[in-house]
């Protein structure tokens, strides 16, 4: 029975010159049926779709004013989390969203940040820029020396292979 089929099924490709009708888009994969006493199995199903996770990556914040870079960097970094959750909402309606966010922020006198605005983010997705300018405000930095300061902060947002452990 199973041969008859697995002719059939040859007969029908020969008389198509091989070529595909229009209306299949791949050759229908048929298995074929293992005879008594083989000890073949078949081969595993790969699967092309790779679990990924979501990657932030702080740049060299740019600072007009006398204002250190690693306190600047060591608050981002702490508030990593909430970055990265800002990445994740916009994510599920865009999930092929990646690319970078450049805010500009004014650290006042006593540390609070006291403006983040957009600074020319080509990320193109408003609701992740407003959510990371909504996080940066409420940072909290050491007090600069000489009253307020401007930082360009630059992150950038993509989603990277999982690894394995």
């Amino acid at each position: 029975m199973a041969s008859r089929l697995l002719v059939a099924g040859l007969s029908a490709i020969a008389a198509c010159d091989g070529a595909h009708p229009p209306s299949v888009a791949a050759p229908l994969e048929i298995p074929l049926m293992a005879t008594a006493g083989t000890t073949e199995t078949p081969p595993a199903a790969s699967s092309a779709v790779q679990a990924t996770v979501p990657t932030v990556t702080f740049g060299k914040p740019e600072i007009t004013g006398r204002y250190a870079s690693p306190d600047v960097e060591r608050v981002v970094k702490e508030n990593e989390a909430v970055l990265r959750g800002c990445y994740e909402t916009a994510a599920k309606s865009n999930p092929s969203l990646h690319g970078r966010v450049t805010v500009l922020i004014q650290i006042g006198k006593t540390g609070d940040v006291e403006s983040a605005i957009d600074h020319g983010s080509p990320i193109g997705d408003l609701a992740l820029v407003g959510c990371v300018r909504r996080a940066f405000l409420s940072f909290d930095f050491p007090q600069p020396p000489n009253g307020s300061v401007l930082v360009t902060c630059t992150i950038d947002f993509e989603r990277a292979p999982a690894r394995l452990r």
